[in-house]
């Protein structure tokens, strides 16, 4: 269950102008955006203009998440705020460094060609991902990450379509990042829509600038949104982590998702396929092949002609070192590739960890040829 490019990575990336629309429904660009952890008297606020919130608030193992684009420019904002509760803050330089070396596992990232600089004193990586399986995507990325007090902040934004020049965009919106207070300073009035706002100087910037024009913002915590966008909120926060390596992160808010759609199913077929794959993978990139099998064949008995659910089983049964078992998933998958879903094919499994230990054995390596070159 160890493969670079996978349904979940393809599917973000190649596909994520429409989550975008399918999370945002009608939303038109609104005001400064914020993040939060309960219990600080600060939040960080997205100010550049354009941008419609997507994703904002709590993820299940207590990070903040927020997820923001702009449809203008094509440019998205994604940023993590996590306390340590008593461990070790983590180290910027290093967290950048694990983190494109994470994405270059998943896409095809030439990490020789990344720029590491600063920006307003925040570390900064940029890099592009030109492509994936071979479809042009040219998606401009940068990380960054700072702290405030005990919480770090984790930032990623990223631009699809990128051409020469628009680097600004980026650097914009990392610029428009700022830290404000959100404790009642004067007095609270009423807002158009009946809500609190209240009104406040504006606190130091990401490189601690200090700004005293007066500034008015909600003084509300974001909450994950209720309905049909529910299920979708806890996919992409899953996603996110998913694609950052986060494989036991994403367990938890992939596992709501998945409780959700049971109750009340609102994902697209496809949305549904790549959260259970990657439910069971994450299950089973964790040691839990138990797991991951009960989640893997929950698809199967849902969606019987979706490959990578074989395929996955495979994996595990691989893992088990139970090689007819592996070889009997294989080729339930690969009867079954033409339902993969657009962009993504079958792994080979000749190159997949999960089946190293069989490729020494004649028969299955045979078996393994035949399936890629069409014979078995």
């Amino acid at each position: 269950m160890r493969r670079k490019a996978t349904s979940a990575g393809v599917m973000f990336v190649l596909n994520f102008a429409v989550w975008v629309g399918a999370c945002q429904g009608a939303a038109q660009a609104q005001g400064p955006i914020r993040v939060a952890l309960p219990g600080r008297d600060w939040a960080l606020e997205l100010q550049a203009p354009g941008f419609v919130q997507n994703v904002n608030g709590p993820m299940p193992d207590g990070r903040e998440y927020l997820l923001a684009n702009n449809e203008e420019t094509w440019v998205e904002v994604s940023v993590f705020l996590e306390s340590p509760n008593g461990k070790p803050a983590k180290d910027c330089p290093t967290h950048l460094k694990q983190t494109l070396a994470n994405m270059a596992e998943h896409f095809e990232v030439n990490t020789d060609e990344a720029t590491w600089s600063e920006v307003n004193s925040i570390p900064v990586t940029e890099f592009m991902i030109h492509s994936l399986k071979g479809l042009p995507i040219e998606q401009k990325n940068l990380l960054g990450c700072t702290e405030k007090d005990d919480v770090f902040v984790d930032i990623h934004i990223s631009k699809q379509v990128y051409k020469e020049g628009e680097e600004h965009l980026l650097i914009d919106a990392l610029n428009s990042l700022q830290f404000v207070p959100t404790v009642k300073r004067g007095f609270t009035v009423n807002g158009a829509t009946g809500g609190t706002v209240t009104v406040y100087p504006k606190d130091a910037t990401l490189a601690g600038n200090a700004n005293s024009t007066p500034h008015i913002t909600s003084a509300a915590t974001p909450t994950p949104p209720e309905g049909k966008k529910e299920a979708l909120y806890y996919f992409l926060a899953g996603g996110r982590l998913w694609l950052a390596k986060d494989y036991k992160g994403a367990i938890a808010p992939y596992e709501k998702a998945l409780e959700l759609e049971k109750k009340n199913p609102t994902l697209s077929r496809d949305y549904w396929r790549v959260l259970v794959d990657s439910l069971g993978m994450a299950y089973g990139m964790n040691g839990d092949l138990d797991r991951a099998e009960a989640t893997l064949r929950y698809g199967v008995s849902k969606d019987p002609d979706y490959p990578m659910f074989y395929y996955n089983l495979a994996c595990a049964s691989g893992e088990r070192g139970n090689m007819n078992a592996a070889m009997k998933y294989l080729r339930e998958a690969f009867a079954r590739k033409q339902n993969s879903i657009a962009g993504e094919s079958v792994p080979d499994p000749r190159t997949d960890d999960s089946f190293r230990k069989f490729m020494s054995n004649a028969e299955f390596k045979e078996f393994a040829d035949g399936l890629v070159e069409g014979k078995e």
